[in-house]
């Protein structure tokens, strides 16, 4: 988004908005029926003057949250002595008078105006919300404090009444200077197309007669969109140059990299890791890598990655990460430096997605009000959903559904595009779809296949379309990650919102069955009056009746909504995911017995839908000559692959052979799900990924759990595999020694303990109030980060210092990185979201603060996993003549199960301390469980992964005094 001022302009509506009021509450909370207003600041507008403001606290005559006095710095004490809402109501009633109200997320507002002046108070609103999704439809956030930094108002937002309502309409104001850029010539036609018979939206001004020379830019034609099939279907994947073969080796050449990284220094482990990258790439096999922070393992394997395409330009190389932030950086960074580097603009990368991911036109295009009804009605949430999905729909790159704004979701028509508009491989008629060749997800498939690099996220992965381009060079960044994922991706599983969905789109009157018999009676009736096809011999039509599959449907229907209340039951107020076997003490008797018998009684009505289902087809095809007549039976056929996919799921969950896989429930607030998963996961990963592959690099700071890396070869199978694997360990080029110290605090209270949240906060508090905040602090219980902030938030305030706590005063995780930046004085805190891809450089974070050790939380996989690995280990002695040792079996099976779990996750706790070479940092662990004055073995392990890290072990008072090393 262009920086703009908000200066005299060659076109102006703001002025043209005619009078308003702009209007900002500050409140207790969210909700109007149980929350109250603390802060109304109103500000009127006149001919684009300011004419009056209103402004007052309000006593809300309960108490204030902590959160809320945090977020606006309104303290309990000012509100003692403000008005009640009472008295203010009736002056803030004559103020609005019967302006229009300008506000942003102006429902909120409205709904509070509501809860003061009744439910038939209904002012004309204007949401700057609205206004700003449609002009910058992929913001990534639509707050108002994002705007102030883009349009370079102000570097924050005061979250306070009057200023924010100030704030608003300078925002307006700059977005009015912007909107006369060429490039927004087609958004205001599309305004005018849309909005020419009326004036329900207040913004309406902003748009019209901005560019009167390009009335015809949009005549209201949707298929009128980008042919992406003729711009991109034909391309060629450009050749490299021979030359880019040397890449790796001149990251020797310092001077060379300088001009695009200024602080680019020699390292020694990043040429060696970027050069036998680019030899396996080569050459083939498979290579992991383990390079420490600060290493340049981007770089490296990107350099070696373009030496691989100047070999061999026969298919692109995928690039897999699992998170976005990583995947924006070598796309948006490094990859633009490095084509200037070597003058190689025609080097060509593209992000690809599942297909689930990407919004389907045609089905856009059902839902969207375009018929000419709508086009003279004044429903203004109706021509805005027109409007904005239109100007979405002419604009976007990625065409992927989450694009869309989630405060637009109020919108009826937006909300179903949200839903109901993703595009599906069941349902895809493909060539014979109108919008094939405006397709936003074969767009990326004609894309990707001139490309050189591929980008692709680890799920994407680990489930790659057949239809997706052929690689056969593989970059897995992230790496550590992969075999999670891969737990996850090569499960069975039956979730109930993908057997309720099969139930939704397979009966009813709008249901694929009836669809299917629909139009093969129209073919068929047709054909029958050919004389070419008169003579053939075709089924007869009573043979695609639906009748006894849509009361199977309905039975199936019944079972699952008897299981799910069950699920209900189970799941009670139980916040966390719950992940349970059969025998699990969660689960009751009655339920344990309700569970497996509605369970066997859809597996068989699967059996029966599957038998049914596939008779119904056979005479169906009896009816048309070819399945193109009739594409609806594809879909057909791939829902009928849906219920054999279900049955094989449950029919392995009645069966409950454990000695293959982890057989368990997995209920969560919104879904449950069968689960199967099964032990092999490592050869799974081989057969999918590894085997048909050529060669394949894995690379990241915290892949080994042992010196030998056994533990990471053997989740990725690499045992399976003929070719040839090689392994490096790179060490960080940071002065850990000097640098950091890590502190293990003994004789600490357990974190069960009643005093553990008191004394973790004071704890805190000290080490804050010491270094001026910088502290970041993990959990791993979101129950005790709870618990711990409400004690030590009122501390900190009374200290001036700002408590930043992930999920409770804030939800996004990113927002929370960047306020911690921002602020002066301010803890951190979080649980598992900020353990890893936090990056927060420089003198802002120098104490880390564990709650305790990350031990692995036990759930059915690995505990399954170790009962398996403990048969296996007394089986291995008694065949050496030995007695089975249960004690000694069970500790080896924890130590292949769920310690590397607890290792990788203290490191990568530990990955966010220092994050530069002149970083300098210390951390501390409260609930280390030692006692007396040495390290476990386990913690002495521990530390023999980390690099040249100083350790100790202290009480609190000692650990405290430790901080000195940091001055």
């Amino acid at each position: 988004m262009a920086k703009t001022t908000a200066e005299t302009s060659p076109f102006s509506g703001f002025a043209r908005l005619g009078e308003f009021v702009a209007l900002d509450f500050e409140t207790t909370g969210l909700n109007p029926k149980e929350d109250t207003i603390i802060e109304v600041g109103a500000v009127r507008y006149r001919a684009g003057q300011e004419v009056e403001r209103f402004s007052t606290l309000v006593n809300p005559e309960r108490k204030l949250s902590l959160e809320i006095a945090q977020l606006t710095g309104i303290q309990p004490e000012e509100l003692k002595s403000a008005p009640n809402l009472t008295s203010v109501a009736n002056k803030l009633y004559a103020f609005l008078g019967n302006s229009p109200i300008m506000a942003h997320n102006a429902d909120f507002e409205r709904k509070f105006l509501q809860s003061i002046f009744g439910e038939d108070y209904l002012p004309k609103m204007m949401d700057s919300c609205h206004l700003l999704a449609y002009v910058y439809p992929f913001a990534p956030t639509l707050s108002l404090e994002y705007f102030i930094r883009q349009f370079g108002i102000r570097d924050h937002e005061h979250h306070r009444g009057l200023q924010d309502a100030l704030d608003m309409v300078e925002v307006v104001r700059h977005l009015d200077v912007a909107l006369n850029e060429a490039s927004f010539a087609e958004p205001c036609a599309i305004i005018e197309h849309y909005f020419e018979k009326t004036e329900v939206w207040g913004w309406k001004p902003l748009f019209v007669g901005r560019f009167p020379e390009n009335e015809a830019v949009y005549n209201g034609d949707l298929p009128a969109l980008r042919n992406f099939r003729s711009q991109f279907a034909e391309e060629e994947r450009p050749a490299l140059e021979a030359r880019l073969s040397t890449a790796p080796m001149r990251l020797s050449e310092s001077e060379f990299f300088k001009s695009e990284y200024k602080q680019y220094q020699l390292r020694d482990s990043q040429q060696k890791l970027a050069q036998k990258a680019a030899q396996i790439l080569n050459d083939g096999g498979v290579y992991v890598a383990e390079a420490g922070t600060g290493t340049g393992k981007t770089l490296a394997y990107l350099t070696a990655t373009l030496a691989s395409l100047s070999t061999t330009n026969e298919s692109p190389v995928v690039v897999s990460t699992h998170t976005k932030a990583l995947q924006n950086q070598f796309l948006e960074q490094e990859l633009p430096r490095l084509q200037r580097l070597f003058k190689v603009p025609e080097l060509k990368a593209v992000v690809l997605k599942g297909m689930n991911n990407y919004a389907c036109l045609k089905k856009i295009r059902e839902i969207m009000p375009l018929f000419d009804g709508y086009m003279y009605a004044d429903n203004e949430k109706e021509l805005y959903s027109a409007a904005f999905l239109t100007r979405w729909m002419l604009a976007t790159n990625e065409g992927e559904i989450e694009e869309l704004p989630r405060p637009l979701h109020e919108f009826p028509v937006i909300q179903a595009v949200a839903r109901d508009a993703r595009a599906d491989y069941r349902d895809c008629n493909r060539h014979e779809c109108n919008f094939f060749e405006q397709c936003l997800f074969f767009r990326k498939q004609w894309e990707a296949a001139s490309a050189h690099i591929l980008a692709v996220n680890h799920s994407l992965l680990l489930t790659y379309p057949k239809s997706y381009p052929e690689f056969d060079r593989l970059v897995v960044d992230e790496a550590d990650e992969i075999v999670q994922e891969s737990i996850e991706a090569f499960s069975d599983t039956a979730a109930h919102s993908t057997m309720f969905d099969f139930h939704r789109f397979m009966s009813g009157s709008d249901g694929v069955l009836e669809k299917v018999a629909g139009e093969v009676r129209l073919v068929a009736r047709a054909a029958s009056q050919s004389p070419q096809t008169a003579t053939k011999k075709r089924t007869s039509w009573d043979d695609i009746a639906v009748g006894d599959m849509q009361l199977m449907l309905e039975r199936f229907s019944q079972s699952l909504a008897r299981l799910n209340m069950v699920m209900g039951l189970i799941r009670g107020e139980e916040f966390f995911v719950i992940q349970a076997t059969l025998e699990d003490q969660r689960i009751s008797p009655t339920s344990r017995q309700q569970i497996i018998a509605e369970t066997e009684n859809l597996r068989i009505i699967c059996t029966d839908i599957i038998n049914s289902g596939e008779k119904f087809l056979k005479a169906a095809l009896g009816l048309i000559s070819s399945v193109e007549e009739v594409p609806s039976v594809k879909e057909l056929q791939s829902r009928l692959k849906d219920a054999a996919s279900i049955h094989e799921t449950l029919k392995m969950f009645l069966e409950q052979d454990t000695d293959k896989a982890a057989l368990y429930l997995r209920i969560d607030r919104n879904d449950w799900a069968f689960v199967a998963t099964p032990y092999n996961i490592g050869e799974r990963f081989a057969e999918a990924i590894l085997k048909p592959r050529y060669a394949a690099v894995f690379t990241s700071a915290t892949i080994s759990n042992t010196r030998d890396m056994s533990d990471f070869l053997r989740g990725i199978g690499t045992h399976t595999l003929e070719h040839q694997t090689s392994t490096s360990r790179f060490k960080s080029p940071f002065d850990y020694k000097k640098h950091s110290k890590i502190v293990f605090l003994k004789n600490f209270v357990p974190n069960n303990h009643f005093d553990f949240a008191r004394l973790s906060a004071e704890f805190i508090l000290n080490a804050a109030e010491t270094l001026g905040g910088r502290t970041l602090v993990l959990f791993t219980s979101k129950e005790r980060q709870r618990k711990v902030h409400d004690i030590l938030f009122p501390m900190l305030r009374e200290q001036g210092m700002e408590l930043i706590s992930h999920g409770i005063t804030q939800s996004s995780q990113h927002k929370c990185v960047e306020q911690f930046k921002f602020s002066k004085k301010a803890v951190l805190m979080g649980a598992r979201g900020l353990w890893k891809g936090v990056d927060i450089p420089g003198d802002d974070l120098q104490c880390l603060v564990l709650e305790k050790m990350p031990y692995a939380v036990p759930n059915p996989f690995t505990k399954g996993l170790q009962e398996l690995l403990v048969k296996q280990y007394q089986d291995d002695a008694l065949e050496r003549g030995e007695t089975p040792d249960l004690k000694r079996c069970s500790q080896m099976a924890w130590n292949d199960v769920d310690k590397p779990l607890m290792f990788q996750a203290f490191r990568q706790m530990f990955g966010r301390l220092i994050r530069t070479e002149t970083d300098k940092g210390i951390m501390f662990v409260l609930d280390s469980q030692l006692q007396g004055s040495t390290l476990s073995p386990r913690h002495k392990q521990l530390l023999e992964l980390l690099p040249d890290v100083p350790y100790g072990l202290a009480t609190p008072e000692q650990a405290l005094r430790e901080l000195s090393f940091l001055r």
